[in-house]
């Protein structure tokens, strides 16, 4: 599924029930799929953490959460 898709059933998904739901965006990451290029992933787990733990949910319902919101989050 493509980064497009998955927000877009996020959104629908957010409409339509009455739980938080949201899309963790940590940008390119370090895999065999990007030839290591990227990110390491230890470098995001505290994006994923925040977003589980922390991040505002009238602030997540619904939307992309990215590197950036939880840099301004977590300053």
């Amino acid at each position: 599924m493509s980064k497009a898709a998955a927000e877009a059933v996020t959104r629908q998904f957010a409409v339509e029930t009455e739980h938080t739901i949201g899309v963790v965006d940590p940008g390119v990451v370090a895999s065999d799929l990007t030839g290591g290029q990227g990110r390491a992933p230890e470098d995001v787990v505290g994006l994923f953490r925040w977003a589980a733990t922390d991040a505002p949910a009238e602030e997540l319902d619904g939307q992309r959460l990215g590197l950036a919101e939880w840099k301004r989050a977590t300053r």
